[in-house]
Formats: structure tokens, sequence, C-alpha cells
């Protein structure tokens, strides 16, 4: 699928979700097809680990939605969603304590 088509399917998916815009749905309906889209396969574990530990010292929010791995199996990318329209400046100390924790 060519990336404008994509990108006007999840727009398309985002107009019908705003009723239902829960983190998870978000995760499911936008998040998950655009890394399709991009050519990573979120139920492949060779690929993309889903809820990847990254605070082990915070068991509720010590979570990474997804990890994108490399060829050697070490994240490359990491994905954390949100719910759809949710401000994320929020977050911003969550996000900081995750890059902390896996990139330093």
């Amino acid at each position: 699928m060519a990336l404008k088509t994509l990108l006007e399917e999840l727009v398309e998916r985002k107009n019908m979700l705003m009723s239902a815009a829960d983190e998870k749905n978000t995760e499911n309906y936008l998040i998950a097809p655009f890394l399709r889209g991009l050519g990573y396969d979120p139920s492949d574990p060779r690929k993309i680990i889903s809820q990847y530990d990254a605070d082990p010292g915070d068991r509720k929010t010590g979570k990474i939605d997804y990890a994108i791995l490399d060829k050697k199996r070490k994240p490359v990318i990491y994905v954390e969603c949100k719910k759809l329209l949710e401000p994320l400046d929020q977050h911003h100390n969550q996000i900081k304590r995750y890059f902390n924790n896996k990139l330093s």
C-alpha cells in the first residue's frame, strides 16, 4: 500500500474513532496499521516487541508500547501510544524516564 493511501485510510479511521478513542483503540486502529504500512509487522516478535520493558523500577508505567528491533533483535525505534488527541505534554516525564533508562 502506498504511503499516501495508508495515510488517507488512517485519517478516515481517526474520524470514525473519535467517539471511542481510548489508548487501546488508538493503538489497534491507528498505530499498528501505520507500523504495518511502514513495513513493520506488530504481530512478528522477531521484528517488534510489544510492552517492552523500559523502566524496571516502575511496573505501572515502565512499558513502552512497541520496540522495533534490528536484525540483531536490539531495539532501534520506540513507539509509545497515547489516546487519540490526548495532549502529550503531560507525559513528558514518562517519556524522558524511558529514554534515560534505555538510551543512556
